[in-house]
């Protein structure tokens, strides 16, 4: 879906009493809507603000100005995140400014880009198709640090409430509430629940997105009960902001704050303006005291430079790495016409060869290549040849590229492992010795435990209710919401990975070659047994990963083995092509019939289908560029894929 065809709309509910019980917060929310063409780059920006009673107030006209001018006045080529951040610095300043306690929660939107960020305690959800997540961080601080992004598709829902709501109403029965309808129907059934005395007082935006222009009439707020000069405070920015939406590049405004200046205006001038006396005053030193022949002599220059560099390109094109270029062009040429023929072993021969031939070409004449290329001095550069091989290989391996723009940015380390468990995603950070919980939909994680023994965990799998259990560096590790992170105060002698199954702990040790059982009661470990009879030393000295549902399966090298009541049994891998390489980590269905590998290059995942005594290839996904695959999970019931790719996390429905 085009991202441009994506339009939000909000409504407002503030209700103001007229003796608000003291000992409750009072709450402001309010939405920017400059134009009706809510896809444009302007973007709409919402929010929703709360403090105590007790609190110094925080003047809502520089609270409205300072986040109004800083997301659009900063200027749209400041670029979205840029905006957002000012706008967030702005707030920041003013809550220092007036040491108080907030409750703040902001939404802004661009096209189908939306960027969200919270301090306090307030409550913010995502709802879509019937799936409500909540966007609230658990960080208490007065300040903003964390920032989430997501992508926002048609019929999706967002509500924000001020903290007096969630006393009456809990955030599953307002995820309920906003799911699947419009947001006119939503806001009457939060009034209609909410068992509030009128005496409190209490906010609700209720943001919703759509795929076709929001007819005007529709974009008229519901009546709120707010003063009237903070009412037309909010409508004077609005028009303001109206008119500078239509001018599009409108520079800054005079006497606008610091916190919200496009830094480029004021930095480059600064910095040109030191460059051009540092080169004045070496010229005059050093070469010429006249000024406009030091002029001359410095255009004489950069032509006799361009002048060298344009001959070492012709000279360059004829050489060896231009022809090695040419070389594997006509080998990929070549796998075309045979794939073209169904002949897919040939076509795969020639792929080899072009491979083989451009790995051997060094990066910085890679580099010159593609300069060439970009100078029109050769038809195409190192890049060019490189992406056209990837194509072909993908025809012939049945390669799915999912792209990277399909993923959500995460401010987290690498993923060694990743796990679906009860609707949440969680991960194995080994770098930073933590469990993280990953949002499913928006991608805003949070350490939910945190040990040195997980700094190079190796793996996570899930135990039912019981929670998670992570392999540490001398211990076994046990996690759940209820009781946190605790010990089963067992040495995992050397295991790579784990399995539950019936209430029983698998441990991989390839270095015996065996895997051992516990029994499992709490957080005792009893009963430890080799499960594997007779293993030869060192037959699975390469083994990778475990997986346990009925029979055992254990991933070694590129085979998977499969073992029957602690023997081993004939299982074969069907057309899984020689180029996948070794096995890193698997993900086995049995319900779905299928295993899902990743291969020891972190570049690739198999799809193959489960048969009594073997598996057989059916494709391979990859990302885009090649990128890194650094774990991955699969949520069953949806076989909806997650893969964590540097500081991203991708989506992918699985296609079986």
């Amino acid at each position: 879906m085009d991202a441009k065809e994506i339009f939000t709309r909000h409504i407002q509910i503030n209700h103001r009493p007229k003796r608000p019980l003291k000992s409750v917060a009072e709450s402001f929310a309010v939405g920017f809507e400059p134009s009706p063409d809510t896809s444009s780059e302007a973007g709409n920006l919402y929010l929703l603000f709360e403090y105590h009673d007790d609190d110094k107030r925080i003047d809502l006209d520089k609270f409205l100005d300072g986040c109004g001018k800083a997301f659009y006045e900063s200027g749209i080529e400041t670029g979205f995140d840029n905006r957002f951040k000012l706008c967030l610095r702005s707030v920041n300043e003013l809550i220092s400014n007036s040491k108080s306690t907030c409750n703040v929660g902001l939404v802004a939107i661009v096209a189908n880009e939306m960027l969200f960020a919270n301090i306090g305690k307030l409550t913010m959800i995502h709802s879509r198709k019937g799936s409500a997540t909540s966007l609230t961080t658990e960080s208490t601080e007065n300040k903003f640090r964390e920032i989430g992004s997501g992508k926002v598709q048609s019929g999706d829902s967002i509500i924000l409430t001020s903290k007096a709501v969630t006393a009456s109403l809990t955030q599953s029965e307002l995820g309920k509430i906003v799911s699947d309808q419009s947001i006119e129907q939503s806001s009457q059934d939060i009034l209609s629940n909410l068992q509030l005395p009128e005496e409190v007082p209490y906010s609700v935006l209720l943001v919703q997105a759509e795929k076709s222009p929001i007819p005007k009439d529709l974009l008229r707020q519901t009546p709120d009960d707010i003063p009237k000069q903070s009412q037309a405070k909010i409508n004077n920015i609005l028009v303001a902001l109206q008119g500078h939406t239509k001018r599009g590049g409108q520079k800054l405004k005079r006497g606008l704050k610091q916190s919200a200046s496009n830094t480029k205006t004021k930095v480059v001038p600064a910095v040109l303006s030191k460059s051009k006396h540092g080169w004045t005053r070496f010229w005059s030193k050093y070469i010429n005291p006249n000024p406009k022949q030091a002029f001359i002599v410095v255009i004489i220059s950069i032509l006799i430079v361009l002048g060298v560099i344009w001959g070492f390109s012709s000279v360059y094109s004829g050489t060896s790495a231009s022809k090695e270029l040419d070389d594997a062009s006509t080998l990929i040429a070549s796998a075309q016409t045979s794939l073209s023929k169904n002949n897919s072993k040939s076509a795969q021969e020639s792929v080899d060869k072009a491979r083989e031939i451009l790995s051997k070409i060094s990066k910085s004449d890679q580099d010159k290549l593609n300069q060439l290329a970009r100078s029109n001095k050769i038809k195409r550069g190192y890049s060019d040849v490189s992406g056209q091989l990837t194509i072909v290989e993908d025809k012939i391996t049945d390669t799915t590229r999912i792209k990277l723009a399909d993923g959500f940015g995460i401010e987290q380390a690498k993923l060694v492992a990743m796990m679906w468990v009860d609707n949440s995603l969680y991960g194995l950070d080994a770098v930073g010795g933590a469990i993280v919980a990953i949002n499913p939909l928006l991608g805003a994680p949070s350490i939910k435990a945190k040990d040195k023994d997980l700094v190079g965990a190796k793996a996570l799998t899930n135990q039912g209710d019981t929670g998670l259990i992570a392999i540490g560096a001398s211990n076994l590790w046990q996690y759940n919401p209820t009781s946190g992170l605790q010990s089963l105060k067992t040495d995992p002698g050397g295991a790579v990975d784990l399995e539950s199954y019936l209430s029983n702990l698998y441990l991989l040790v390839p270095s015996e070659s065996q895997i051992v059982r516990y029994v499992k009661s709490g957080l005792n470990l009893g009963s430890k047994a080799n499960i594997l009879k007779s293993p030869s030393a060192g037959s699975l000295a390469s083994a990778s990963s475990l997986m346990i549902n009925g029979n055992i399966f254990i991933t070694q090298a590129n085979k998977i083995k499969l073992f029957e009541q602690g023997t081993e049994s004939s299982y074969d891998t069907n057309g899984l092509p020689a180029s996948f390489g070794d096995i890193k980590d698997s993900y086995f269905d049995l319900e779905s019939g299928y295993f899902m590998l990743l291969n020891k290059d972190s570049n690739k995942l198999a799809l193959l289908t489960i048969s009594s005594d073997s598996a057989n290839f059916v494709r391979f996904y990859a990302l885009e560029g090649n990128a890194p695959i650094y774990s991955f999970a699969v949520e069953p019931k949806s076989g909806q894929l997650f893969i964590n790719t540097d500081k991203k996390i991708i989506t992918y429905k699985i296609q079986k």
